[in-house]
């Protein structure tokens, strides 16, 4: 007999010839008491025997639909399913930025979410880089195999202090503050006669500084320019 209850209050029986026994259909990362009795040619039991505890291994961890619940500029978090392990199974969770050649920060957890960064587990994330998630279940049965839970990109910070300069009577040069975000962030950088922006050029760049030329002498142009994450995220603009 096998049973998740020491007692075997409820437990599933094999009858047998031989001097062992298979049990399937069992739950994952999950404690079983076994014993044995001796059925005799006359029909008499004997009493049974207790045999050691096991405990299955747990069970990888399952994908959502929607790994990523909530990202931030420095901070996300990352969800996952059971994967038939039941209450009280812990899990571990991973965080890095180049596929788990280096390890930013684990996090050990009985939920099915763990919060990386600001806020949560590990220090502040960077902001617009792209970090993978791996989570995998702990237990007593063995060693649990990793899931990747995928990636997501941090969010960009809206940058600041945007001015624009005249450098000739045909263009003009846009700065602004990066904010921190990282070296390849891409800027959408709008012009305009009009400070709606109903008709707005869009030029896009990776630097903190755009050129724009072509423009017509002795007019007035609106700029404005915002960041965009690796995830596609865009930021507030900043007028220059």
């Amino acid at each position: 007999q096998i049973s998740t209850d020491a007692a075997f209050a409820s437990a599933a029986s094999s009858r047998t010839q031989a001097l062992d026994a298979a049990f399937t259909a069992l739950s994952a990362n999950a404690a079983y008491y076994l014993r044995v009795r001796a059925h005799g040619n006359d029909g008499r039991l004997s009493d049974y025997t207790a045999l050691p505890s096991t405990r299955t291994p747990p069970a990888a961890p399952g994908v959502p639909a929607a790994p990523f619940p909530a990202v931030g500029t420095s901070s996300m978090a990352a969800a996952w399913t059971g994967g038939g392990n039941g209450p009280g199974t812990a899990y571990l969770a991973r965080i890095s930025t180049d596929d788990f050649t280096t390890v930013i920060f684990s996090s050990e957890t009985f939920a099915l979410s763990a919060l990386f960064g600001s806020g949560g587990a590990g220090p502040a994330l960077v902001q617009n880089t792209t970090h993978q998630v791996q989570v995998k279940a702990l237990g007593g049965g063995g060693p649990g195999v990793f899931t990747a839970l995928g990636s997501v990109s941090t969010l960009a910070r809206a940058p600041s202090s945007s001015m624009a300069a005249v450098t000739s009577s045909t263009t003009a040069r846009l700065s602004w503050q990066a904010e921190g975000n990282p070296a390849g962030t891409v800027y959408e950088v709008w012009r305009d006669l009009d400070p709606s922006f109903p008709q707005a050029v869009k030029t896009e760049v990776s630097t903190s500084a755009h050129l724009a030329g072509g423009l017509s002498p002795r007019t007035t142009y609106y700029f404005q320019v915002r960041a965009r994450s690796h995830g596609g995220v865009l930021t507030a603009f900043d007028a220059a």
